[in-house]
């Protein structure tokens, strides 16, 4: 009897532990369910944040592939129903996507970076472009700058830079049309009847793209009055063959405004006795002494007043 008790008591302090650590274990199981649910509960909360956060839908295929790493969880069901990618499929790692970019997928925004960089634009515009606004400036010139009335002069036109089309149009003015007129292909002419003052007067002509570029620029030239009268400094001129070969002869004009600026034509009436080189303006000429004889040496204005004047030459 005393043998049966103790072994009654051993089996009963069995039975205690045996279902001390059932009870345990069921707790423990319990405890990890309720850690899970949490865990899956926070992950369902999250996921609108994350995607509302993400850039060009990254962030939904990122909370997707979080919530799908439970084989059977219900976010995992769900992400296979909408048609992402299921639990089981091995997502793509960045660095391994970064390395098929470079090796021949390029990106939209990659593609045409190469194509456009930033900043430029097509070879073809660019050349487009550069033809239109290539006529930077002109500058205009004129084969006189001292004019008189009756006188006329022709312009010239440059255009920069060189390469330019030469028959880009122009259209021409003068500041004081008046005195001077400027026809549609540049020939400036000093009105004949003009009344010029004694000092003369500047005026400008202009010259002005029509190509749409409104590229223009000037040149001034200096109007003078008519010439009134001319004489020669000397009535008669003596050279020598074995001696004075050669003299100058000067020119007086009025008004004394046009020495030095009115143009005056010279010439020998016999250049095998004289021959005539005028110098400057026509102010002044030099006379040389060719052969033996008598030979009439004569200065005009070129301004179509008809005033001339004339000097004899021997040459002994």
């Amino acid at each position: 009897m005393r043998i049966n008790a103790k072994a009654v008591v051993a089996l009963a302090a069995a039975l205690v532990v045996l279902a001390a650590w059932a009870m345990g274990c069921l707790a423990l199981e319990e405890q990890g369910q309720d850690i899970e649910v949490a865990a899956q509960a926070a992950q369902e909360e999250s996921a609108p944040q994350q995607a509302l956060s993400g850039e060009d839908g990254r962030g939904d295929a990122q909370t997707e592939q979080s919530t799908d790493h439970s084989d059977d969880g219900p976010a995992g069901q769900d992400a296979q129903e909408d048609g992402t990618p299921a639990a089981d499929e091995a997502p793509v790692e960045e660095g391994q996507q970064d390395q098929e970019t470079q090796e021949g997928e390029e990106t939209p925004d990659r593609a045409q970076g190469e194509q456009s960089p930033q900043g430029e634009k097509p070879a073809e515009e660019s050349r487009d472009e550069a033809g239109r606004r290539a006529l930077d400036r002109i500058k205009v010139s004129i084969n006189q700058d001292v004019l008189q009335p009756g006188s006329r002069a022709r312009t010239q036109v440059a255009y920069f830079p060189k390469g330019w089309r030469k028959d880009a149009p122009v259209s021409w003015s003068s500041s004081e049309p008046h005195l001077v007129t400027v026809n549609k292909s540049g020939l400036v002419r000093v009105n004949p009847d003009a009344q010029v003052p004694r000092e003369g007067a500047y005026v400008d002509i202009w010259a002005c793209t029509t190509d749409g570029s409104l590229v223009m620029d000037c040149v001034t030239v200096r109007v003078m009055p008519a010439t009134q009268s001319l004489r020669l400094a000397q009535e008669q001129v003596a050279l020598s063959l074995t001696g004075e070969t050669f003299a100058g002869v000067a020119v007086e004009m009025q008004p004394e405004s046009l020495v030095g600026l009115a143009k005056v034509r010279w010439e020998s009436s016999d250049e095998s006795v004289v021959k005539v080189s005028a110098s400057g303006a026509g102010e002044a000429a030099m006379l040389y002494a060719v052969g033996p004889g008598n030979a009439t040496v004569t200065a005009r204005a070129q301004d179509g007043s008809g005033c001339s004047a004339s000097l004899t030459v021997t040459v002994q």
